[in-house]
């Protein structure tokens, strides 16, 4: 299931309410006047209580209020009831119970049912898959007023799917669904417009759609809000402002936003450092099926920060943040079964891991994957396959990866020798801050005497190299620093 229509799924629980008060009643189905139709209103509102407030309740909300709404032809307590089917929490999941709601939701005119009926064809849930009635059922959507109906059409108009490619039209969706408060749309056209997809890059309308998907309670808006004050990215850099958005997000339940909350108190920026804190909210974003926070919560276990060391739970959240396609997650398990720390070593699974993590684009993985086979680690020694890897590794900016493929190229192992490509390999992997890449650089441009200034030059990269931490680069900085003074 689509990412984006997760939220509508489970969001809408909250929308029901609201999609209530927007329909119209059916001309003289209730008996009285008013009181019936507030009858039904209120069991569609407790009904959204016991699903979302009382103890989560949600086989009450079920069995006692959103039927009965749905029974006195409440659209929106169809949808709710559709939504509980649909996601099988403390019910027998049924998908097909599920789409036979949202239809009858969506025959009251209930936005969300048609939106979430759209999103059963749109993805192909107990129906065939089918754009055109996707399409079809979220401009109804739309035109009864439920924000996630227009913002799920206007992602089909920036996909191009069942329908002529627009980013126009999608835009003016995408506002409307935020002008109907929909938080997550309004979290949508900040990120769009934060990275300049569909759009020209505008960071001053990022932030204003952040800050009202994160006014509108959408935990993903006040985490990407919450960025960039901890980043000052076009707003003043405020930590402690930050700290109070990922609160916000944290407690909406948004796995970035823990995750964000716990590097501020592992970091100590906009509020003390605070190991156990950091723990604390690191687990919920774990919980809450964030990589990153599962990832970081090996570090913790690896480092002793805030816990007593414990490498075997470390490799075991390093796999989880793999499972969740975190490629850091990927490498750094790779690298305890490569070195055996924690488990075993082993070199099958190590390269295993490796692989998740370079398929991720994370240039660690390639690197390390490259390594194993230069070195016929487990597996049959492999130049070309190593350069393979190193290549892709440098491609994604790591500059381990460069510099041994500077290696390879330059002993001509696996591809044929080239001195020039060396060097520019060996540039690169110094300007991405790679400690040996710079000293290798330094003893290129030192060797070469066709210019007087390659010396000066060369001091230079075995200077980085030793601000960069590589011993070696030192003692060479030392020796050629004073044979410059010595001439």
């Amino acid at each position: 299931m689509p990412k984006f229509r997760v939220c509508l799924l489970l969001a809408a629980l909250a929308l029901a309410a609201s999609s209530a008060g927007a329909s119209t009643e059916g001309g003289g189905f209730f008996g009285e006047k008013g009181s019936p139709a507030d009858v039904v209103e209120s069991l569609v509102n407790l009904g959204n209580s016991y699903s979302r407030r009382v103890q989560r309740d949600y086989r009450n909300a079920k069995k006692v209020f959103y039927e009965k709404a749905c029974s006195l032809n409440r659209g929106s307590g169809c949808t709710g009831l559709g939504l509980l089917y649909l996601s099988g929490q403390q019910v027998a999941k049924d998908e097909h119970r599920a789409r036979e709601l949202f239809e009858k939701a969506c025959s009251l005119e209930d936005g969300a049912g048609c939106g979430n009926l759209g999103e059963l064809y749109y993805v192909g849930t107990d129906v065939a898959q089918n754009y055109q009635k996707a399409r079809e059922l979220y401009e109804k959507a739309c035109r009864f007023e439920d924000g996630a109906g227009c913002g799920s059409l206007g992602n089909m108009y920036a996909l191009g799917r069942g329908v002529r490619q627009s980013y126009p039209k999608a835009f003016e969706l995408f506002e409307k669904a935020c002008a109907l408060k929909d938080g997550s749309w309004c979290n949508n056209l900040g990120y769009r417009y934060s990275r300049g997809i569909g759009v020209r890059e505008n960071g001053r309308k990022a932030r204003a759609f952040f800050e009202k998907a994160c006014d509108l309670d959408d935990g993903s808006g006040c985490t990407n809000l919450g960025l960039r004050y901890a980043r000052g990215i076009d707003v003043r850099k405020d930590s402690a402002r930050a700290v109070e958005l990922f609160e916000k997000a944290c407690s909406l339940e948004s796995a970035g936003g823990c995750n964000s909350l716990g590097l501020m108190h592992d970091k100590g920026e906009g509020v003390r450092q605070d190991y156990a804190k950091s723990r604390a909210f690191f687990e919920k974003a774990c919980a809450l099926e964030s990589g990153e926070g599962c990832n970081n919560l090996g570090v913790m276990y690896v480092n002793g920060e805030g816990v007593a060391k414990d490498p075997v739970k470390a490799i075991g959240y390093y796999e989880k943040a793999c499972a969740l396609k975190v490629g850091r997650g990927c490498n750094n398990a790779g690298i305890r079964y490569m070195r055996g720390i924690g488990e075993r070593k082993d070199l099958a699974r190590a390269l295993e891991f490796f692989d998740k993590a370079c398929a991720l684009e994370f240039g660690g993985g390639c690197f390390g994957a490259g390594v194993i086979h230069a070195g016929g680690m487990g597996v049959e020694q492999d130049f070309a396959k190593a350069f393979s890897y190193y290549e892709k590794a440098c491609g994604f900016r790591h500059g381990g990866g460069c510099n041994n493929l500077a290696n390879l190229v330059s002993q001509g192992r696996g591809v044929p020798k080239d001195a020039a490509k060396a060097k520019e390999f060996y540039g690169k992997a110094c300007a991405l801050n790679d400690n040996v890449g710079c000293f290798n650089m330094g003893i290129i441009t030192s060797r070469d005497r066709s210019d007087e200034k390659n010396q000066a030059l060369a001091k230079k990269y075995f200077g980085k190299s030793c601000d960069l931490g590589y011993q070696k680069g030192c003692d060479r900085y030392a020796r050629l620093n004073s044979s410059l003074k010595a001439n």
